[in-house]
């Protein structure tokens, strides 16, 4: 019935590639393309250690408009093949779903909104909802579905963070506030019986939009993290709830970081630390340039500063990933995420990249990657994974094939930032690239035909060619000292190497 649904193509064959590593033909590197829709992984979360969820955001056929969109949830097995999906469609009542929770082995609770689709397929909102599912024979088996109509001088209520568990216990909560009036409260449930237990009112200035809420390692204090609106350097905030979950007073104002207000993430570290990531950007008002960057930075359990680092190219646009750009690996490692050289429209073809970076706990990189540049990317999620990898998710498009309108791509790395099983990783290499650094000509020897791109830092196309079997020269005297990414295509796999020019 999967099959029915949609395409399910190995990435490797036309998509990401891990630089300098050639990768396996495997499944832990996948498509979901269904012609002539609009597909997008949104959230991505692991559950019971070896399985993954993602939302899938699927366009309505009908609709002229790929905004128009319903939700569905996937299940993914540790090798990449799906096992199961849920529309989320109840007869005529659409649930949609914006934040995901994993409980235990098999259980996962999905926070979201519940309406219906009106005669132009827009979405018309009715209420909150929140529901549980079992897992156990990889199936979304629905344990029960909340429901929650809640106005406030007709103005509707709806989940505004991502839910947290308090350590041990089966208590749930997520912010609930108001998206014209800026209330905000915080609710609490039981996680396994989706029963209320209280909902309690929170008063901050009106300019303070709430993005999340966790607990800190070192004193299970429950901590929110809010951001002001507008450019504002002092934009990400922190506040302490005492055991009354009253505002303590105790809190954290993010100075001088240009941390931009959006799609920006707080969490707390095992060794008491508190990181915030996002987007930093800036401009020079001498140059009237435009710099941007993924920052991260980190500060004690009192609020100190302590550390901060900022990644990527600053002469290029990099955006935060849209809705998960940070997560904390069980090594204590931080994982980051972003869009490099974002620009454009999807269907303009812009190619653009996508930023994956692995901290460890004082910024300092362990590993950085550059992929994509061939087509439009962009990541949506990320997510640390129990064997200390991550899993990264998003969509993409292609002008070569416009049949497909857009796909949803999920990759899931190793901790040293490879794709696939390492056994099974090939020894012999289809592509040689040498010398590198070079002056002037680079020497490709390749197992098969295919063709082959080269790509400046800034991820545009500075060089085409048809790449044969055996030696091939190219020419690299025209081009600027600096950085440029090979990417070769063969029937075989996809390849992509780093080389310095100078």
């Amino acid at each position: 019935m999967i099959s029915n649904l949609m395409r399910i193509i190995t990435l490797s064959c036309i998509f990401l590639f891990s630089g300098g590593h050639l990768i396996a033909q495997q499944s832990f590197e996948l498509i979901i393309d269904e012609l002539n829709l609009f597909e997008k992984s949104n959230r991505i979360t692991e559950v019971g250690n070896n399985r993954y969820v993602s939302t899938l955001t699927r366009e309505i056929e009908a609709a002229q408009n790929y905004t128009k969109s319903y939700l569905s949830l996937v299940l993914i097995s540790n090798q990449g093949e799906v096992l199961a999906i849920d529309s989320i469609m109840q007869n005529d009542t659409f649930i949609s779903l914006k934040y995901l929770l994993p409980i235990g082995e098999n259980g996962l609770l999905c926070f979201g909104m519940y309406g219906f689709f009106n005669s132009d397929f827009g979405f018309e909102p009715l209420g909150s909802q929140i529901s549980f599912f079992d897992l156990s024979d990889n199936t979304f088996n629905l344990q029960y579905l909340k429901k929650f109509r809640t106005f406030n001088n007709d103005d509707l209520y709806y989940w505004s963070t991502p839910p947290v568990i308090k350590p041990g216990t089966d208590s749930c909560f997520v912010g609930w506030s108001s998206e014209y009036t800026g209330s905000h409260q915080l609710f609490c449930l039981n996680a396994l019986t989706g029963d209320s237990l209280f909902l309690k009112d929170i008063t901050v200035p009106s300019n303070w939009s709430v993005e999340g809420l966790f607990y800190t390692h070192n004193d299970t204090s429950m901590l929110l993290h809010y951001t002001i609106d507008g450019w504002s350097e002092y934009s990400n905030i922190i506040v302490r709830l005492d055991d009354q979950y009253e505002l303590s007073g105790d809190t954290l104002f993010s100075l001088n970081t240009h941390l931009y207000s959006l799609d920006t993430k707080a969490m707390s570290h095992p060794n008491g630390n508190i990181y915030i990531g996002g987007e930093a950007k800036w401009v020079d008002w001498e140059t009237m340039q435009m710099y941007k960057h993924s920052g991260v930075f980190s500060y004690s359990s009192n609020f100190e500063p302590l550390q901060s680092v900022y990644l990527t190219h600053p002469d290029t646009s990099s955006q935060s990933a849209f809705l998960e750009t940070m997560s904390l690996a069980p090594d204590g490692s931080i994982y980051i995420a972003s869009n490099y050289n974002y620009k454009g429209h999807p269907f303009s073809g812009t190619p653009t990249m996508i930023y994956l970076a692995r901290l460890d706990e004082n910024l300092n990189t362990i590993w950085e990657k550059y992929i994509g540049g061939d087509r439009h990317y962009i990541v949506f999620a990320i997510a640390s994974t129990s064997d200390q990898g991550v899993i990264v998710s998003g969509y993409g498009y292609d002008l070569n094939f416009p049949e497909t309108r857009g796909f949803a791509w999920i990759v899931k790395y190793n901790p040293d930032g490879t794709v696939g099983f390492e056994n099974e990783i090939r020894q012999q290499q289809e592509l040689v690239v040498y010398p590198n650094p070079t002056a002037d000509h680079i020497h490709i020897k390749s197992l098969q035909k295919g063709s082959l791109m080269v790509y400046n830092s800034s991820g545009q196309l500075v060089i085409q060619r048809q790449l044969k079997q055996g030696l091939n020269q190219i020419n690299l005297s025209a081009l600027p000292g600096g950085t440029y990414f090979i990417h070769s295509l063969t029937n075989k796999q996809s390849q992509r190497q780093k080389i310095v020019k100078y």
